[in-house]
């Protein structure tokens, strides 16, 4: 069998050529690997950390230096040399050279690219000297643009000709840190026998109890093995059962069947995520082991439908025939320096997710393909991928050796991410040919790049990855690249212009996939990254934390129309947290009670790569906004959205599961002290997949201000609560609300502390001061209502202090002078 020697760890790196940085930058240092310069320069003390401060300015001369890793290693026991010795980088990021005992034995120029070097020759008995040299990024890629000419992008234009995460040049969410090192795994591959080389288990169709697969296996063979006599078995296991195959094996098996009573994969919503345990072994006389590939994957069928209907044409995905409505996010890379990204980080995110009701994230295009746990992770929760090719926002060179690259990485990536039941469409890059209509008024496929995300692309992902859907790009559609009829969408016209977040419910799309809003981190990571005199959200290095060209403007032009502004700068986080949940609900709920019209709602963004103001709703140190908890709401599989008609409000009920479900609906309009004015109820079942529109209850512009409404919607069978929400028809600074009337108790348990709240008055944006992580409160930043109780848990135990209750949405409501406006709060001390 195969031997992997890992070559990862302990190494040494020192800058080589270039100007600028300390002089101690050309000793040779201590280095991890995996991993990336600025991170080993961190780890030395030669650079402060970059998300400090504006610390980022003091580390821009590392883009520009030549940098050298160096490790020695002996040679590994295996007698005369084997048949095939590879060294092998799982990733390098991104330009240079590699060298064995002095011996150049190969060159790397994509950072998305695993590279393989036969070094048979360049390997030597004893101790081995292995070499990496690096070259400056952004110096090489601007050579490559003085060769093949400049291209259309935004931000720097010569980002585009290096195979490289475009978002470490800097984006309107992310630092400039352009990395350099060896940021995957590295390891010497021994094997004087034929190994295999590929092996996927594609599913070619889902049809009640017959599920179609298609299995392909490639093998690397070396000179002395014998091309006769291999068998390769293949076995399937989901826990109670397992299923065998055996298949003839030269140098490829490309074989299909079909098989009976396989439980399929769902997203998480529509059923279980089920899992088989795959093994591949290469056998060969007597059924002795030769090589084993063991993984995981599950079974489903992924369709887009884009039929022509009365609206324009459907953009919606079915799995296993059954069509899905998209809930989620789009995912950014999880760090500036993504060796830092651990599995755990990667599931957490991922459950996060689902946690929220998500059933996909979008990878966007100017990351990396992730690393496995990431997938993993999806595949576990039920989560699904749009999975974008790493292109954004710019035309692209396609000479020769430019798209010959892009292949290649194209082919490994679609390779190994087509195991993965959670990637359900392939989609060619961001924004590129949008952006490139918008600015030139030409057509798409005068667009330089075409050939890449036209030929190249596509056609393999229909080789290697047949049962995966091709989208060109996020977004496409028609002679509009962002049409509204057809393809998918874009929203960005209220945050980039201005506009009142309310006009969401104006915009009609197919399917959106970005749409976005801002809002600073938790005061708690806000302390993290700046000293005690930067935290105003006008000052310098707070505005250097936002990225947004006039982001703070638009933060703060945003927040004076909806709340009156407090004084305290927690207070005033709070408010603008609130504001940019209030605008993706707003968002998510129009396009939701639209389904089918609309088949998916993907909002900008899940996730932060540092510590800065931003659209996501999880920041960078893992604390969740106020967004995150809307999203746990507002993304029920099962909902009833309140929706503004002419002259009152409408009702409509959402289904997004399988299920046929006896529901009943209750509404009512209340004045804020609770008095009930109308009541509507309705019985009915809400079939699985479907929605059902009901009658509302009038309303008069005068009214408006002094009025809520509030729907539930719950189990005729069980008395479950299903969904239970509510709706003002005017902003927050509208709103006829006195102070907040709130009291309250808290206690320790088992299991950490139970916080229980009583509101005489309708009180939304009420929000628990716990400095929390991912999932310790089991709610927060939700309304009160009158004379109704809210019981919250959190993950653990409060000190004798107990904790503070907030009531941002209030904090400007106060006339009774400063200091009760600064201190609208409340504590609520531990029960004894």
């Amino acid at each position: 069998m195969r031997q992997l020697i890992p070559l990862d760890g302990e190494w040494n790196f020192r800058a080589i050529r270039g100007t600028g940085g300390p002089a101690e930058a050309r000793s040779p240092h201590p280095a991890r690997v995996p991993g990336t310069v600025h991170t080993d320069l961190l780890a030395n003390g030669l650079i402060p950390d970059p998300f400090f401060r504006d610390a980022e300015t003091e580390v821009q001369w590392i883009e520009n230096l030549d940098w050298e890793y160096q490790r020695t290693f002996d040679r590994p026991d295996f007698g005369p040399v084997p048949a095939t010795v590879l060294l092998v980088f799982e990733g390098v990021d991104t330009v240079g050279e590699v060298f064995l005992n002095g011996r150049r034995v190969g060159h790397v120029e994509n950072m998305f690219i695993r590279h393989s070097f036969d070094v048979r020759k360049a390997l030597g008995p004893g101790r081995n000297i292995l070499r990496v040299v690096l070259r400056s990024p952004k110096r090489f890629a601007m050579e490559e643009e003085r060769k093949h000419g400049r291209m259309f992008a935004e931000l720097d234009s010569y980002r585009v000709h290096i195979r490289k995460a475009q978002y470490s040049f800097g984006w309107d969410w992310g630092p400039r840190l352009a990395t350099s090192g060896i940021w995957r795994g590295v390891h010497l591959l021994v094997s004087n026998a034929p190994f295999i080389e590929n092996a996927q288990l594609l599913t070619k169709r889902v049809a009640g109890e017959r599920t179609s697969l298609r299995f392909i296996l490639d093998l690397h063979r070396t000179g002395r093995s014998k091309p006769e006599g291999l068998t390769v078995r293949l076995s399937m296991n989901d826990g109670v059962s397992e299923i065998e195959r055996r298949f003839p094996c030269d140098r490829r098996v490309d074989e299909s069947f079909t098989l009976r009573g396989v439980h399929p994969w769902w997203p998480h919503d529509l059923g279980e995520p089920k899992l088989h345990t795959v093994t591949t072994a290469l056998l060969g006389e007597g059924d002795e082991l030769v090589d084993l590939r063991t993984w995981r994957t599950g079974f489903r069928s992924v369709k887009l439908d884009q039929t022509p209907d009365r609206f324009g044409r459907r953009f919606c995905l079915n799995v296993n025939g059954t069509r899905v409505f998209a809930r989620g996010a789009d995912w950014i890379p999880a760090d500036s320096f993504l060796p830092r990204v651990t599995a755990e980080k990667y599931h957490e995110l991922v459950h996060a997710a689902k946690e929220a009701g998500m059933n996909m994230l979008r990878v966007w295009g100017g990351g990396v393909y992730e690393d496995e746990s990431f997938y993993t992770a999806c595949d576990e929760e039920g989560i699904l991928v749009w999975q974008d090719f790493m292109f954004a926002c710019a035309s692209y060179p396609h000479h020769r050796a430019m798209a010959k690259s892009v292949e290649k990485e194209a082919v490994q990536n679609v390779q190994r991410l087509s195991n993965h039941p959670s990637v359900a469409l392939f989609c060619g890059n961001n924004e590129s040919e949008w952006i490139w209509r918008m600015k030139t008024g030409r057509p798409v496929d005068e667009m330089p790049g075409t050939p890449l995300f036209k030929r190249i692309l596509p056609h393999v992902v229909r080789t290697h990855a047949p049962g995966v859907p091709y989208w060109r790009s996020s977004p496409f559609g028609g002679d509009d690249p962002n049409s509204g009829r057809e393809g998918n969408h874009h929203e960005w016209n209220v945050w980039s212009n201005f506009r009142s977040f309310r006009e969401y419910e104006t915009v009609e799309a197919r399917f959106v996939t970005e749409f976005g809003f801002q809002a600073p981190p938790a005061i708690h990571t806000v302390r993290e990254f700046t000293s005690p005199e930067d935290r105003d959200l006008q000052s310098r290095i707070m505005r250097h934390h936002n990225k947004q060209i006039e982001g703070t403007e638009r933060l703060f032009r945003f927040l004076a129309g909806e709340v009156r502004l407090a004084h305290r700068v927690e207070d005033v986080i709070l408010q603008m947290q609130l504001v940019q949940a209030e605008a993706i609900r707003t968002g998510v709920l129009h396009w939701r009670s639209a389904k089918w019209r609309t088949a998916g709602t993907l909002y900008w963004q899940l996730n932060d790569c540092c510590p800065v103001t931003s659209w996501s709703a999880i920041d960078f140190s893992g604390r969740p906004k106020a967004l995150y908890y809307y999203s746990r709401r507002f993304y029920r599989p099962v909902k009833v959205v309140i929706r503004r008609i002419r002259g009152g409000v409408g009702l409509v009920s959402i289904n997004d599961t399988r299920e046929d479900i006896p529901v009943a609906l209750r509404v009512v309009k209340q004045t804020l002290a609770g008095r009930v004015i109308e009541e509507g109820r309705e019985a009915f079942i809400l079939k699985g997949g479907g929605l059902r529109r009901s009658a509302g209850i009038p309303v008069t512009d005068e009214e408006a201000h002094d009025v809520f409404f509030r729907a539930t919607l719950t189990r005729q069978d069980s008395g479950e609560l299903l969904d239970d929400d509510d709706r003002i028809l005017v902003p927050w600074l509208d709103l006829g609300m006195g102070g907040p009337q709130v009291s309250g108790s808290a206690a320790n348990d088992e299991d950490g502390a139970t916080i229980t709240l009583r509101s005489h008055g309708y009180t939304p944006g009420v929000c628990l001061e716990a400095e929390e992580r991912l999932g310790e409160l089991t709610d927060n930043f939700f309304t009160l209502y009158p004379g109704e109780e809210r019981v919250v848990h959190f993950a653990r135990r409060l000190s004798s202090d107990g904790i503070v209750v907030r009531f941002p949405l209030f904090a400007g409501h106060m006339d009774d002078g400063l200091e009760q406006s600064l201190g609208l709060m409340m504590s609520i001390p531990l029960m004894r």
